[in-house]
């Protein structure tokens, strides 16, 4: 993952291999924890062409205030379908390390 500042904002851009799956199956946030008095943020990331030197990789980007710190900040990969319901807990999030 890399973050960069401009204008106020952090500007996101991760790199994911998603094997078999399409990024239509997958979302991709930003994810900030509640921290008093700040709320939670969760902000999603577009996806961008394939990566041509990583077959089933794609690289993500999204932006949000710089209002916090950027170390405030995670990437989570979570599995999409319109009937699922992904609870912060769920077994299936991927978070970044």
């Amino acid at each position: 993952m890399r973050i960069e500042t401009h204008d106020s904002q952090y500007f996101f851009q991760a790199d994911v291999a998603c094997g078999f799956l399409t990024p239509d199956q997958l979302s991709v946030e930003i994810y900030a924890d509640t921290t008093h008095p700040k709320c939670a943020c969760i902000e999603a990331m577009n996806a961008s062409a394939p990566r041509a030197e990583m077959p089933g990789a794609f690289t993500y980007t999204g932006q949000v205030s710089a209002t916090r710190p950027a170390s405030d900040y995670t990437v989570r990969i979570i599995p999409r379908h319109p009937n699922a319901s992904v609870p912060l807990e769920a077994e299936r999030i991927i978070w970044q390390r």
